[in-house]
């Protein structure tokens, strides 16, 4: 196939914009227009179509379609396609008569239009037209509208009347085209039905999806979407409307998260060809009804076509061999989506055939438009509300892979939506170590029989401006969906009005020198015609001069993203940024908000973790080494560590596969009221307990400090308070740590982790210069702890309040700015290993240098005076103390939000009252108890170890299917369990002692 034949026919199925192309119309139109044949052929082998003619008729539809089976679900409609899966259209009845209406199904714009019967342009009169004829109680408007493209436009009226389709009858405000190109004489659909986020349409006019919720019982506002493959013959594509057709699929839902706010757009981890990964990371990707290839940038394209063998590139378009069989994956997330070489394999074009993955940058360098090639092997559910499905879980076993996208809904001025994805015949990341194993996979070759098996869901994440999920396919139309926005509204995603009725509607961009191609009907390669893939327009301005010209033509539907972050709580919608439709990208007004949520970077998020690991524990650990020996700390410090490792991340794990998007929402959906209960207890007890360690740290250090630099402080009028224990407490914790808390956003917190762990190293070199210049009497043996000790349980305790950050970690990593289970890994890998490497050397040069007198604090065994380095460490532990201790008020505020209000948007005064109780509680605490050895082992006995070592890994029994991958984690919980009954006796038996 020669270069401009191939590129000619791949951009006639796909209108998108490109920087360089000619504007002139013979380049666009460089072939004549042809009708669909009655008949054609799958490229793998000859198969002949059932195809309906639907016979001539002036003003009536002459195309031949390939009719889908009348759907075995009540509430849904036949999808029908052009017989080369090129295009898929529903069946619509218009107005009182019912005029059937074949309407091009386009999740990517929201805008809904017909041709109408006053349309005067030649491509109406091949088609089904609709007008007062027609029906008795069609309403029309002055407002008119006008959808410029390519080569032409579409332009006409609102217009509002009765449509039926499935089991619903609603008014609906639609377009009703009175001028179309001509184009259109080649389409077999009459009109477009937008599908697209609400806040995508620009008709000035409610949507479909709204209409339906507003005058309906649609109770579940989502659409399910399966698109059939010509070739296979099942003739069974369907629209489901206000639920999913839970035939297709089994199992619950996982969660994901998108990235725009007028598409529905998800995040991409990477490609995968034959099990080698391609590298192609931080990107993202459309999911688009309406386009039948799997568009990517030039370069990606190339990379991804160097791994399967036999490929060769023609520009933009490449070759492969026609009885390839090479496995293509798209990871989503840690999810790997297999796509069949029925679909990514074209048609024949001599010794090779086309490659349906075509290297185009329709918009931005790492976006991707994942298409009806990707979209014919999954299962798709769009989702218009809040999470208001996917509550509970069953077996994890599909007949069908699942991808259900979560639309954006404004919930009390708060930006939410999920997206959710399940699968078969995908491979998941679910191992411990993080590691892709695949599962059992059915990929068929374009001559072979199509076949999907049974497989495990991946339990991983995806993470997105849209929160997504995938869904492992609980009957979605069964579980609770009592939940609803406060006021009901959605005002949030009304479309921006036009500046006047009689003009058009003003376009969101203009951008001077794009132009959009044609979306031109071309002949395919071997003679036979074809349909467009879509037609995506939108609205064309006629109020300013030269931007309604045809070299001015609007940006893409979902070209005009400005990524902003997004309006929500810290814990329950941490998502990437989110965007306006609306408004030019020199100026987006959420830039601008108050309460704008910042994310961060990689090295950020490793800060935050590792300022939470090494805090007030790290100064505990030649304690935990005295009292389990040199030898037996050091092996418990490296088995304790690997473990919090994996538990950390199976923490993320468990959330994407419960579905849920915080640690206490994954117990209630594992255990329910008891689970959730459980677990904010066990949340709030130990990041409160840090709190009060913390503030008890400064008592210890900062005085001696004080006292150091300040000879006669204790004699000093007023100033002598700063020698004293308490009134440091208070002084330092009011004065820098209660400000620090008032912060919603962890991410701020990143440089003032920076700089805590910069005064951590400070402490480590202050121990390791200065121990050995202490006097001996000071110093105690260590042959009786050299290799194992009584105390071993405790030591287990102590290490463990060190090490658990187990409550921060979907803080930390929805703090991400592409949250990903790669990306999150990386963070707790690089924070664990930092963090053994601190504690081991501070344990090892803690105990040499005092033994068997080594304090809980060790800080605490240096004298008092002298010692200018040590000081100076006093100094900077307690202030690593002062800004580590917001990091556990944020924890308890959310879990104590997240348990009494888990439905209510954030309130200020709320946040203050929270933040300013946790604050001064735990500050009072400390001012009554000095022992901070005693409070590393109660909180590590108790809370630690159920954080840590039992509850994660419960919850990933609970989710998972069982087998040999869940032996780990039954051994954990029993560890976690024999650790907590002792240490708890223990510990609480040593208190007892001191104080009889």
């Amino acid at each position: 196939m020669t270069l401009s034949l191939f590129a000619s026919s791949a951009w006639a199925f796909y209108p998108y914009l490109t920087k360089n192309s000619p504007t002139t119309d013979a380049h666009n139109k460089r072939f004549v227009p042809t009708i669909l044949s009655s008949e054609t052929t799958d490229g793998a082998g000859g198969i002949t179509l059932d195809i309906k003619k639907i016979r001539p008729a002036k003003r009536d539809n002459d195309f031949s379609v390939l009719l889908s089976n009348t759907p075995s679900a009540d509430n849904a409609i036949a999808i029908n396609q052009d017989g080369s899966d090129y295009s898929y259209f529903a069946t619509l009845k218009f107005g009182s008569k019912g005029q059937d209406m074949y309407m091009l199904i386009d999740t990517g714009s929201a805008n809904t239009w017909i041709m109408g019967s006053s349309c005067t342009s030649t491509a109406c009169q091949t088609h089904n037209t609709f007008g007062s004829s027609d029906s008795t109680s069609l309403t029309t408007t002055t407002q008119t509208w006008k959808i410029a493209y390519g080569t032409g436009q579409v332009a006409g009226i609102l217009a509002t009347d009765k449509v039926t389709f499935g089991d619903y009858d609603i008014n609906l405000t639609f377009g009703l085209a009175t001028q179309t190109s001509n184009d259109f004489n080649n389409y077999p659909f009459d009109g477009i039905l937008g599908l697209g986020p609400t806040s995508s349409n620009q008709l000035d006019s409610p949507t479909l999806m709204q209409a339906l919720d507003d005058q309906t019982s649609l109770r579940n506002n989502v659409l399910g979407v399966h698109l059939s493959r010509a070739s296979d013959g099942d003739k069974d594509g369907e629209l489901t409307i206000g639920g999913v057709d839970d035939s297709k699929f089994e199992g619950e839902l996982n969660y994901l998260s998108t990235v725009k706010t007028d598409s529905w757009e998800i995040s991409v981890d990477d490609a995968i060809v034959d099990g080698k990964e391609c590298g192609l990371t931080g990107k993202t990707a459309i999911v688009d009804t309406g386009t039948s290839y799997v568009l990517m940038p030039p370069n990606d394209a190339q990379t991804l076509h160097a791994l399967i063998p036999g490929s060769v590139q023609d520009d933009e378009s490449y070759t492969i061999p026609c009885d390839t069989t090479t496995e293509l994956q798209v990871s989503l997330n840690g999810v790997k989506y297999s796509i069949s070489p029925k679909d990514y394999v074209g048609k024949s074009s001599g010794d090779a055939c086309s490659s349906n993955i075509i290297g185009h940058q329709a918009f931005g360098a790492n976006e991707w438009i994942l298409g009806d090639v990707f979209l014919k092997n999954v299962y798709a559910v769009f989702d218009f509300d809040k999470n208001r499905i996917g509550r509970e879980a069953n077996d994890l076993k599909f007949n069908y892979p699942v991808l259900t996208i979560y639309r954006l809904r404004n919930y009390g001025g708060h930006f939410r939506r999920k997206l959710f994805l399940s699968k078969s015949d995908v491979t998941s990341l679910e191992s411990s170590n993080g590691s892709s194993e695949p599962s059992s996979v059915a990929t068929a070759s374009n001559s072979g029989a199509s076949g999907t098996s049974d497989a495990a869901m991946a339990h991983v994440p995806l993470a997105m401006v849209l929160p997504v999920a995938f869904a492992d396919g609980a009957p979605l139309l069964r579980p609770s969906l009592d939940a609803v926005d406060d006021d009901g509204s959605d005002d949030a995603l009304e479309p921006s009005p036009s500046t006047s009725l009689d003009l058009a509607v003003e376009p969101r961009h203009l951008r001077p020198g794009i132009k959009r191609h044609s979306s031109l009907s071309q002949p395919r390669p071997d003679g036979t015609p074809r349909t467009p893939n879509r037609v995506r327009f939108d609205l064309a301005d006629t109020t300013l001069g030269r931007q309604s010209e045809e070299q001015w033509l609007d940006d893409e539907d979902y070209i005009h993203h400005h990524p902003s972050s997004q309006n929500a709580p810290l814990l329950t919608d941490i998502t990437p940024p989110s965007a306006s439709p609306f408004l030019s990208d020199a100026f987006q007004p959420e830039d601008h908000l108050p309460n704008v949520r910042p994310k961060s970077g990689l090295a950020s998020a490793v800060m935050n973790m590792a300022n939470s690991i090494i805090g007030a524990g790290i100064i505990g650990q030649p304690y935990a080494f005295k009292q389990a020996g040199m030898l037996t700390g050091i092996l418990l410090l490296i088995v304790l560590t690997i473990t919090v490792d994996w538990t950390i991340r199976l923490i993320v794990i468990n959330s994407k596969l419960s579905g849920t998007d915080s640690f206490q929402g994954t117990m209630q959906h594992c255990f329910g009221r008891s689970g959730l209960i459980a677990i904010s207890v066990a949340q709030w007890a130990f990041a409160f307990g840090g709190m009060v360690a913390f503030c008890i740290v400064v008592g210890d250090t900062v005085p001696h400090v004080l006292e150091a630099v300040i000879p006669n402080l204790r004699n000093m009028p007023f100033l002598w308070l700063l020698s004293d224990r308490q009134a440091i407490i208070i002084i330092f914790t009011l004065g820098i740590s209660w400000p620090l808390s008032l912060y919603r956003d962890i991410a701020k917190l990143a440089k003032a982790s920076t700089l805590a762990l910069i005064s951590m190293l400070v402490i480590l070199v202050t121990v390791v210069t200065q121990g050995p210049r202490v006097d001996a009497e000071l110093k105690g043996g260590i042959k009786s702890s050299l290799f194992i000790n009584s105390g071993v349980f405790q030591a287990i305790g102590v290490i463990s309040f060190a090490f658990v950050c187990h409550h921060n970690s979907l803080l930390i990593y929805g703090s991400l700015e592409k949250p990903t289970i790669d990306r999150f890994t990386t963070v707790t890998h690089y924070s664990t290993f930092a963090s053994l490497v601190a504690c081991l050397v501070m344990a090892l040069t803690g105990f040499l240098t005092f033994g068997d007198k080594t304090k809980g604090n060790v800080l605490n065994n240096f004298p008092s005076q002298g010692f200018i380095m040590v000081q100076i460490a006093r100094l900077c532990f307690g202030l690593n103390m002062l800004t580590t201790l917001p990091l556990e008020c944020f924890v308890c505020r959310e879990v104590m939000n997240n348990f009494w209000f888990p439905e209510e948007p954030y309130q200020p005064n709320r946040h203050l009252i929270f933040t300013s109780a946790l604050v001064v509680s735990a500050m009072g605490i400390s001012l009554i108890t000095c022992d901070l050895g005693a409070v590393f082992e109660l909180i590590g006995a108790t809370s630690a170890c159920a954080l840590a070592y039992i509850l994660p890994p419960l919850c990933y029994i609970k989710l998972s299917v069982r087998g040999w991958k869940t032996i780990p984690a039954v051994a954990c919980i029993v560890f976690g369990s024999a650790v907590l009954v002792i240490s708890l006796f223990m510990a609480v038996g040593n208190m007892m002692k001191v104080h009889l």
